[in-house]
């Protein structure tokens, strides 16, 4: 071949090669991962957490409210309820001494009826003093009775007076709580620290207080309680000696 040839061959290998080059892509660079993201602060408080260990439970405070209003109502009505025992107990003394005068007037009478040996008229003023006698121990047993609804109603009075402390105390508490949740939202600083550690230390101080308030509420519960029953009973023994009058028994 002559070199003109050769020379022409060589630059047709080159024009069919070149394009075919030209469309191989290059490799692709190594891209790096992103940045990890820093984490974000660990909270001061976790609810979920302190809610396995809390000893005053949680509770909304219209709750709370709400049952502060239903003991200021109560201890009110439980107020009223003494006054009114006192006014029927002080009826049923001077319903006593009338008929301890009455008694008293019907042995008068049987004495002269003995003197002047009527015996029809002395049975029949034994029989009626034998009734008013009957009815002055009813009278004192109703007395005896208001004397125990006075009794209830200053306990409950007193009870619904310490729910209705323990319920302020609880409010309290509950203000603090949420403070306390606030600063979880809060960049980590000297001043914040400085602010949680105090509002822990009033937090543990309240919660002392709740507790010992639910004590006392949970005694003067019993006093109550103790207080009802005792009721209950003398009402059933006022039925029952009203039943025994009223059959002349």
């Amino acid at each position: 071949m002559s070199g003109k040839l050769r020379v022409l061959a060589g630059l047709v290998f080159v024009a069919i090669a070149l394009p075919a080059a030209a469309q191989v892509a290059p490799a692709p660079l190594p891209v790096s991962p992103p940045p990890p993201l820093a984490a974000a602060p660990s909270p001061y408080f976790s609810s979920a957490l302190d809610s396995l260990t809390v000893l005053v439970p949680y509770r909304e405070r219209g709750e709370i409210e709400q049952e502060y209003l239903r003991s200021a109502a109560e201890q009110t009505l439980a107020a009223q309820q003494e006054e009114r025992g006192k006014l029927l107990a002080a009826m049923a003394e001077t319903r006593i001494k009338m008929k301890e005068i009455e008694i008293g007037g019907f042995k008068a009478q049987i004495d002269l009826a003995k003197q002047e040996k009527n015996e029809l008229r002395k049975r029949d003023l034994e029989a009626r003093r034998k009734v008013a006698e009957m009815e002055k121990s009813l009278l004192e047993r109703r007395r005896d009775l208001r004397e125990r609804e006075i009794e209830l109603s200053r306990a409950l009075k007193d009870f619904h007076h310490a729910n209705g402390r323990a319920q302020e105390i609880e409010l309290e508490l509950s203000s603090l709580r949420t403070q306390r949740a606030s600063l979880a939202s809060q960049p980590v600083s000297a001043a914040v620290q400085a602010e949680y550690f105090k509002l822990e230390s009033d937090l543990r101080s309240l919660e002392n207080k709740a507790l010992k308030a639910r004590v006392e509420v949970a005694g003067k519960r019993k006093d109550v309680a103790a207080r009802e029953t005792g009721v209950a009973q003398m009402r059933l023994q006022v039925f029952e000696s009203q039943n025994k009058l009223a059959k002349g028994t």
